[in-house]
C-alpha cells in the first residue's frame, strides 16, 4: 500500500514511523519528490478573550500571524530553514486530524545527521565538580579521539556566522562585506547551543563537509525578561547552557 499523504503537499517517507511532540519524520514533498522533516505542533488550547473559554488551539492563534516573521529569521545559510506550516486543526471534517499528524511544521532536511553524532556521549563526562578528571580531558592526549582540526574551524565559522545574524540581524552580503538587515533587530537566543542542535548536509561535489547549520528552537526566546537558569534543565544540555540569565 502506497504511503497516504498526511497533507496533499507531502507524504510520510516511512508510514510506520511514529511520531510524537518531541520527534520529526522524514517527508516527502508530492510535487517534486524532496525530502524534508516535518514536526508536530503541540495541541495546546489557550484562552479565547472574546469567548470566555480555554478551547481555542495555540497554533490556530499564532500561525496565521508568525509564520511570516518565523520565515524571516530563519532565512540565513547557516540555520536550519522553515518551509512549510500545515494548518488542519482549523478545518472541518476529517482532515481536521491529518491523519496522525494533525498541525505540523516542514524543515529541510539534514541529511549527514548532527554533530553529536561524532562526540562522546555526554553521560560520560565527569561531574562538573571533579576538577582533576577536567584537568585531565584538557590535557594534550594524540591517543585519544579527536575531530580533523579542519572540520573544528568549519563547524565554528559556520555557528558563529548563525549566531551573529541570530543576534543582531548581521549577515554576509555578496562581496564579503558584513551587512545589518533590520536596525529594529530583536536578538533572538537559541539557549542551547549543543552538538544535537549543529546539523549537516552531505557534502556536494568536492566539498570536503556539507553545509553546517544550527537547529533546535525550542527553547529559543527573543531578548526580553530572564531566561531559566542551568538548573531548570537536564545535566546533558547544562554542559551547553548559556549560563547567564537574559
Amino acid at each position: 500500500m502506497p504511503p497516504q499523504p498526511i497533507h496533499p503537499r507531502y507524504m510520510p517517507l516511512d508510514p510506520a514511523e511514529p511520531q510524537t511532540n518531541h520527534s520529526s519524520i522524514r517527508v516527502l514533498r508530492t510535487s517534486d519528490q524532496a525530502l524534508f522533516l516535518a514536526s508536530k505542533i503541540p495541541t495546546i488550547l489557550t484562552k479565547d478573550v472574546k469567548k470566555d473559554s480555554t478551547t481555542t488551539n495555540l497554533a490556530s492563534c499564532i500561525l496565521p500571524t508568525a509564520a511570516i516573521p518565523l520565515s524571516l529569521i530563519l532565512n540565513h545559510p547557516n540555520v536550519i530553514s522553515l518551509v512549510d506550516i500545515i494548518q488542519t486543526s482549523n478545518l472541518e471534517g476529517s482532515t481536521s486530524q491529518c491523519s496522525p499528524y494533525g498541525d505540523i511544521i516542514v524543515w529541510e532536511d539534514m541529511t549527514a545527521g548532527s554533530l553529536a553524532y561524532l562526540l562522546p556521549d555526554p553521560s560520560t563526562y565527569p561531574a562538573f565538580t571533579d576538577h582533576n578528571a577536567w584537568h585531565i580531558l584538557a590535557a594534550q592526549n594524540f591517543n585519544r579521539f579527536s575531530l580533523p582540526e579542519s572540520l573544528c574551524w568549519h563547524v565554528l565559522k559556520s555557528i558563529s556566522r548563525a549566531l551573529l545574524w541570530l543576534h543582531y540581524g548581521v549577515k554576509e552580503g555578496g562581496k564579503g562585506e558584513w551587512v545589518e538587515c533590520d536596525e529594529d533587530w530583536q536578538t533572538v537566543l537559541i539557549m542551547d547551543v549543543s552538538p544535537n542542535q549543529i546539523w549537516f548536509k552531505k557534502p556536494r561535489g568536492e566539498e570536503t563537509y556539507g553545509e553546517c547549520k544550527l537547529g533546535g528552537f525550542g527553547q529559543a526566546r527573543v531578548m526580553q525578561g530572564k531566561g531559566g537558569g542551568v538548573e531548570d534543565v537536564d545535566r546533558e544540555k547544562q554542559l551547553y547552557w548559556l549560563p547567564v540569565s537574559c
